[in-house]
């Protein structure tokens, strides 16, 4: 879940890579995500400013996350 304050920007599950996604993945040298992936991607348009990234485990269950977070040219 993306964050600007406490307004939701955006939020992902279970995404299949969506073109734009794999094309933005491509121009940032990222890790490409399989269509059958069940993992998460948001790919926004952000004006400047600070934003948080909230991420939580299915039905609130705890593990390991990683997240990154690129400039797409």
């Amino acid at each position: 879940m993306g964050l600007a304050g406490s307004t939701i920007i955006s939020t992902s599950d279970n995404c299949a890579a969506a073109r734009e996604l794999v094309a933005a993945d491509t121009a940032v040298g990222a890790f490409g995500i399989p269509g059958t992936s069940k993992d998460a991607a948001l790919l926004v348009t952000l004006a400047p400013g600070g934003y948080t990234a909230h991420v939580s485990g299915v039905n609130r269950l705890t593990g390991i996350a990683l997240v990154e977070i690129y400039k797409v040219p």
